[in-house]
């Protein structure tokens, strides 16, 4: 089976009274071409000087590129909408699969009969394609950059943009494009300054973001 943008919207007004007892607002779905995950809940954590994150701009993104059977594309799609409803309640564990999530899927599981499993590996096509992390800073003044680093050392840069942007934000992500391979990776608290639409042009179906969605090994 090939999944479909009105087959994810069906089931997740189903799922939504069915599950999560209808609280989970209507949000945005996509359908890409994405290899290297079945699907995956975007959201932007808001980030303001003394305030608490807020997390926001929610959607749903699945890829036509597997032919699975109907019950493992439904358990998919179960399994973005707990990591939608922790996000969106404010319950998010400090891992992507954390405690909740954990006690969320097995009382699912549970009660309905599911096999929602923690990850799933997408059958591979050829050698591994690599992945850049990098971070979007947008700040109060409208300015757009970005800047990748290695393992372990986002999380000062993150801390650092968040008190420099103020009133704007900071999201991580990951993708396979070349183009973000080309960045340097520094220790210096900088940015490389982009307009919107060129970023825009550059983050394409395979990227996502980490703060959520990443899948444990």
């Amino acid at each position: 089976m090939i999944i479909t943008h009105q087959y994810v919207r069906d089931k997740f007004y189903e799922y939504n009274e069915l599950m999560f007892e209808g609280k989970l607002p209507p949000i945005p779905i996509k359908i890409g071409t994405s290899r290297g995950r079945l699907g995956t809940c975007f959201y932007t954590v808001l980030r303001r000087p003394r305030q608490k994150p807020v997390n926001a701009f929610f959607h749903l993104r699945f890829s036509s590129a597997f032919d699975l059977p109907e019950e493992e594309w439904e358990d998919t799609i179960i399994h973005e909408l707990i990591h939608y409803y922790l996000a969106f309640f404010e319950m998010n564990d400090k891992t992507p699969h954390g405690e909740n999530f954990k006690r969320m899927m097995k009382d699912i599981n549970t009660r309905f009969g599911r096999h929602v499993s923690i990850s799933y590996r997408p059958p591979k096509n050829g050698e591994d394609v690599p992945k850049y992390r990098f971070a979007v800073v947008r700040d109060r003044r409208g300015q757009t950059g970005i800047k990748r680093f290695g393992e372990g050392s986002y999380d000062e840069f993150v801390q650092c943009m968040e008190e420099r942007c103020g009133e704007g934000s900071v999201t991580v992500y990951e993708s396979t494009n070349p183009f973000f391979g080309k960045l340097c990776i520094n220790d210096r608290m900088s940015c490389v300054l982009i307009s919107e639409d060129a970023l825009m042009n550059h983050i394409n179906d395979e990227q996502y973001e980490t703060s959520m969605c990443e899948e444990e090994d």
